[in-house]
């Protein structure tokens, strides 16, 4: 969380939640606004689920084990004017 958030093309990180208790937002060491989207049924595919508070043209999905760059991240934000 803290890493992304420090991303300049970052806007809004959106964790979504598939079990148990969600984690407390205002605890998270972020910049950005930090949203969970909490889902009632535990399945890898929420993540594809339409967003209706989805307020950025671009989407980066990520696992949580995974971490990608800020200059990789602002390539591909990059690549959304080109198309």
């Amino acid at each position: 969380m803290k890493h992304y958030s420090q991303c300049a093309s970052v806007g809004e990180i959106v964790v979504v939640w598939n079990r148990g208790p969600p984690p407390d937002t205002h605890v998270l060491n972020s910049r950005v606004p930090v949203r969970v989207r909490v889902e009632p049924e535990n399945s890898m595919n929420n993540r594809f689920k339409v967003d209706p508070d989805l307020k950025h043209r671009g989407v980066f999905m990520l696992d949580d084990d995974i971490l990608m760059s800020c200059a990789d991240i602002g390539e591909g934000h990059s690549l959304l004017y080109i198309f």
